[in-house]
């Protein structure tokens, strides 16, 4: 038995740091860990993982939060949502690279689900920004290293 939500968090940032098109224009870190007043970024945010109590499987499961945040100066705010709109399905586009990444690594199989979309109410221009929510669940056992279903 063993607590997930670092290694989750720690994979979802160096996933979205290998996407080329978010690392070229974006910032990626935990939430409150990226200098103020910078250009666009992706901030990490989590909830309380379930399941850690189990203690003969190791099932449980994460919400992981993405505070994508768009900078510009364009008084166009149909083009900053569709810049929104744009990187929430690149980061969705290659999420099996995600899952893939966690097995190999972390040993333990993962269902990955986008929950929902939500705009950051207190936003203001230059600013512009939604909440992407991943949920991780996982149920299986870790013996010898490996994960068993």
């Amino acid at each position: 038995m063993r607590f997930m939500w670092l290694p989750i968090v720690e994979s979802v940032r160096m996933y979205l740091q290998s996407l080329p098109e978010i690392a070229e224009t974006y910032e990626v870190d935990l939430i409150g860990n990226l200098p103020k007043g910078g250009g666009s970024s992706i901030e990490i945010d989590w909830e309380a993982e379930r399941g850690a109590a189990e203690t003969v499987n190791t099932t449980g499961a994460v919400a992981v939060h993405l505070l994508i945040k768009h900078r510009t100066d364009d008084t166009d705010i149909w083009r900053a949502f569709r810049e929104q709109y744009r990187i929430q399905n690149l980061i969705l586009q290659e999420i099996r690279r995600l899952h893939d990444y966690i097995l190999t690594n972390l040993k333990i199989a993962v269902k990955i689900s986008a929950t929902g979309v939500e705009p950051l109410g207190d936003m203001v221009r230059p600013y512009y920004g939604n909440e992407l929510i991943l949920v991780f669940e996982w149920k299986g056992a870790i013996r010898d290293g490996r994960y068993e279903s």
